[in-house]
């Protein structure tokens, strides 16, 4: 695992990415084999305060939406409807899914969003540091613990044959709920298989070898 603690700005979550690209790319990973899917949290939340869904059902609903694609739509919007959900809000919970951009998320939350100043903010910086061409807004990533406060990030092969090679995001409220001080936080956990299952897909099992002998 890897953590930046007590950095508040969106330059945590650009060194975070910078390193696992960099370890990937050590691995004999080619940077086009992958994507890195980014998210915020705090966006969602504007967006779904704008279909009049309070604060105090946003955890069951970023928890049920990020088991999309794993059970079937009617299963979550059963979950929706338990958390307190119209069926009408929850057939519109399930549109915000189809925003693809930065820009369709503006029009609904408003340009002056701090949510999607920061987006804007990481892609600047993954610029800085040689990586926007493998980061991709998808407003899916949601990360359903709910210690998750602000930019979430998963990242999975090109091809999409297997799970995350690595997921994570700022947990800027974790250490408070658990005794401690109020610290800004943002860690990345790797899936070591997986990421052996890429390597071998991509580059084939003599390349693992010779990285494991590495």
């Amino acid at each position: 695992n890897l953590d930046v603690v007590g950095e508040s700005s969106v330059s945590a979550e650009a060194q975070i990415l910078a390193t696992a690209a960099a370890a990937l790319r050590s691995m004999g990973l080619p940077d086009s084999a992958y994507q890195i899917r980014i998210n915020n949290r705090a966006l969602l939340a504007e967006l779904l305060a704008t279909l009049g869904i309070p604060d105090s059902q946003h955890a069951a609903v970023f928890l049920a939406l990020d088991k999309r694609g794993k059970i079937p739509d009617d299963e979550i919007a059963k979950a929706l409807l338990a958390a307190g959900l119209t069926p009408e809000t929850v057939s519109k919970a399930f549109d915000l899914l189809a925003i693809r951009s930065l820009d369709q998320a503006a029009a609904i939350v408003g340009a002056e969003s701090a949510a999607l100043a920061d987006l804007r903010e990481l892609m600047r910086l993954a610029a800085l540091y040689g990586i926007s061409d493998r980061l991709v807004f998808d407003i899916g990533v949601i990360r359903g613990l709910a210690y998750y406060t602000g930019i979430v990030f998963e990242a999975f092969d090109s091809a999409g044959q297997f799970r995350a090679i690595f997921g994570g995001g700022r947990y800027d409220s974790l250490l408070t709920t658990i005794g401690g001080a109020p610290t800004p936080a943002v860690g990345l956990g790797f899936g070591d298989v997986v990421v052996v299952d890429v390597l071998k897909a991509c580059c084939g099992d003599a390349a693992v070898a010779v990285r494991a002998d590495v």
